[in-house]
C-alpha cells in the first residue's frame, strides 16, 4: 500500500528532528583540543596540536619540536625544542653550543671556560674544573666540524699552569711557564714542561735571568746553563 503524502511528510519531519538532536548532542571539540563525540574535550598535550573543529585525535608535532606546545592550534605553533634550532627542520645544537629555550633562535657558543656535552642538543653549558678551560671559547672550534669544547677532558690547564687535561692544575714555578699556553696542540702536563721564560736560563723551579752583558737571546726553554746566555748554543 502506498503511504499517503501526509504520512510521508510526517516521517520526514521525525527523521530530521532525530538527526538534529544527534548533531546537537555530538559536541565538536574546538581546535587545540581533542575528544570523543559529545566530549569531554581535552587540551592537546605537549608535542601535539589540532588545527580544526571536530573529534579527531591531536596530531604529533614534527620531530624535536612542540615540548612547549599546550593546546596548540596549528603545526606552526610547534616551536623547536630547547637544544634545537630551526634550519627548516629542528636540528640539534652541535657540541660546544647550546640553546636554553624553545623557538627558532640559533644555538649559542658556550661561554669561555665552559663546554657542552658531546651528546648533541644541549640546553646548557657546564663549567670547566677550576684552573682550566681558558681556551674553551667561541674562537676555539674544530675547523672541520665547528665543534667547540664538548667534554671535561678538553678543559686544558690555563696559561702558565700544568697538569692533566680536565685538571687538577698547578701554577708553573716563578720565572717559568710563559710557554705553557692552553691553546697549544700539546699543553704543559708536567712541571718539567714549564720552561724558563725568555731571557732566562735553567730548568723549571731553578730559573735565573741571563746577565746584562749576555750576547745571545735565550728563548723560552732553550738556555739550560748560564754559558748559553753568551755562546748562543742550546
Amino acid at each position: 500500500m502506498r503511504p499517503n503524502s501526509r504520512a510521508l511528510h510526517m516521517l520526514l519531519l521525525v527523521a530530521r528532528s532525530a538527526f538534529s538532536m544527534a548533531a546537537v548532542s555530538c559536541l565538536a571539540c574546538p581546535a587545540g583540543t581533542g575528544g570523543p563525540c559529545g566530549g569531554p574535550c581535552v587540551d592537546c598535550s605537549a608535542g601535539t596540536y589540532r588545527d580544526a573543529r571536530g573529534n579527531a585525535s591531536c596530531a604529533a608535532c614534527p620531530a624535536n619540536s612542540g615540548a612547549s606546545c599546550l593546546a596548540c592550534r596549528a603545526e606552526s605553533e610547534c616551536l623547536c625544542n630547547a637544544g634545537y634550532t630551526d634550519t627548516g627542520v629542528c636540528t640539534a645544537c652541535i657540541p660546544g653550543k647550546y640553546k636554553s629555550g624553545a623557538g627558532s633562535a640559533a644555538c649559542t657558543h658556550c661561554a669561555t671556560g665552559t663546554y657542552s656535552s658531546a651528546d648533541a642538543g644541549s640546553t646548557t653549558c657546564v663549567p670547566c674544573p677550576l684552573g682550566t678551560g681558558q681556551h674553551c671559547d667561541e674562537m676555539n672550534v674544530d675547523p672541520a666540524t665547528g665543534y667547540g669544547c664538548s667534554a671535561e677532558s678538553q678543559c686544558r690547564c690555563n696559561d702558565g699552569a700544568y697538569g692533566p687535561d680536565g685538571g687538577p692544575c698547578a701554577a708553573c714555578p716563578a720565572a717559568s711557564g710563559n710557554s705553557c699556553v692552553s691553546w697549544y696542540a700539546v699543553p704543559c702536563r708536567d712541571i718539567s714542561d714549564c720552561s724558563c721564560n725568555d731571557g732566562m736560563y735553567g730548568t723549571a723551579g731553578a730559573c735565573a735571568a741571563c746577565p746584562p752583558d749576555a750576547s745571545s737571546w735565550c728563548f723560552a726553554g732553550y738556555c739550560l746553563a748560564i754559558e748559553h746566555c753568551y755562546d748562543g748554543t742550546y
